[in-house]
């Protein structure tokens, strides 16, 4: 048995602890993981694992927000380098980016959804278009609305509403065109006006 190398404990990090988790989660799901396994991984004490978190279920939500908060990260960039006036462009970068994390996050994602980590999914899920949704209404919808007209009621609902349904067709569907992915998009925030000058490259 491969002997492990425990690091001192100013080395240690609570980022480091979640990391290790994440790797189980991605490489073994939920259900094989254990504070041993954790502590194996991160090369550390089991004491040390429970100087940071109180159990599973608190390390596991530490996961969560550490990819919900990438997802953030790159949704901030986007927002920041979009082109003012081109709604079309937007759009277009927008299903770009959020197939791309999609993408990205399957390993993760494909481990939460099976069997009883499902419920842990649904949570991910959840939570991450919550955060995108409220953070998409204060600020991108806040510069459209200066000077356009905003033709949906309930925003932040209808951006969660649209996210979750997206994320579920994508996963249900993963040959589906770009180009009918900005198309949904646009129709469910009444944008259709201005499809004609959206792009569809790969």
């Amino acid at each position: 048995m491969e002997e492990v190398r425990v690091r001192p404990r100013g080395q240690v990090t609570r980022g480091q602890i979640v990391q290790a988790t994440r790797d189980l989660i991605e490489e073994e799901g939920l259900k094989r993981m254990s504070v041993s396994a954790i502590a194996n991984k991160a090369g550390i004490t089991r004491s040390l694992f429970y100087h940071h978190f109180a159990n599973l279920d608190e390390v596991a939500d530490a996961v969560l927000e550490q990819v919900i908060e990438e997802f953030v990260v790159e949704l901030q960039n986007w927002n920041q380098q979009r082109t003012f006036g081109d709604v079309a462009g937007s759009l277009n970068q927008a299903a770009h980016l959020m197939r791309r994390l999609i993408n990205e996050e399957a390993p993760f994602s494909a481990a939460l959804f099976s069997g009883a980590n499902a419920q842990l999914y649904v949570a991910f899920i959840d939570r991450m278009a919550r955060r995108i949704s409220a953070y998409i209404a204060q600020s991108t919808v806040r510069d459209f609305a200066a000077h356009h007209e905003i033709k949906i009621a309930h925003v932040e609902n209808t951006f969660y509403m649209m996210l979750t349904g997206l994320v579920a067709l994508i996963k249900a569907q993963p040959d589906i065109s770009h180009e009918e992915i900005v198309q949904i998009a646009a129709q469910t925030l009444h944008l259709e006006e201005y499809l004609p000058h959206c792009t569809t490259e790969n």
